[in-house]
């Protein structure tokens, strides 16, 4: 399944770095990489959901590790907007996102790791506080590079804001 989305995830993150080929492609494409990141993440999050079948623990764990997953990503951006507005200065990748800065970034990987680590003490038993708060790191850092694909894809597109996707959680 990796080698599947590999290339396209190679291809869609090549734009962070102002790769030419990437920005011709997504100017050409940008319906369809947006459609393939919203597949990408739905599959993510029902593999999620019944890897603790799979590994014979029990199913209900899956739904509690989307869960996590949905409150590390909503912790880290809202530290980050916090972080960002309160003490950022020198922004991050201003062509992409001219709003998020490195202090914002930093702010939101700590409340991201530190969520984890709170989650893995409330209702995740079977990891320890260490391990919530390394996965909680790591979705942050991801989640973050995951926001500035989406920020580079509707900077391709001339959108400026997708809130009405998702009421409630930004744009």
């Amino acid at each position: 399944m990796a080698a599947l989305y590999a290339p396209m995830l190679a291809t869609v993150f090549l734009g962070l770095l102002g790769g030419d080929p990437t920005q011709t492609l997504l100017a050409r494409n940008v319906a369809a990489a947006l459609t393939h990141l919203v597949a990408l993440t739905v599959l993510a999050l029902v593999l999620l959901r019944e890897l603790p079948g799979r590994l014979g623990a029990d199913p209900e764990y899956g739904a509690r590790l989307v869960f996590f997953a949905a409150l590390v990503i909503w912790v880290c951006d809202t530290a980050a907007y916090l972080v960002g507005i309160t003490i950022g200065r020198r922004k991050l990748i201003p062509r992409v996102s001219p709003a998020k800065t490195w202090a914002g970034a930093v702010g939101g990987t700590v409340g991201g790791a530190l969520a984890g680590w709170v989650c893995a003490q409330a209702f995740l038993p079977f990891i320890t506080p260490l391990t919530g708060a390394a996965l909680g790191l790591m979705s942050a850092i991801l989640g973050q590079l995951g926001d500035l694909v989406e920020s580079l894809l509707k900077r391709d597109a001339g959108i400026k804001d997708s809130a009405q996707l998702i009421p409630g959680h930004g744009g």
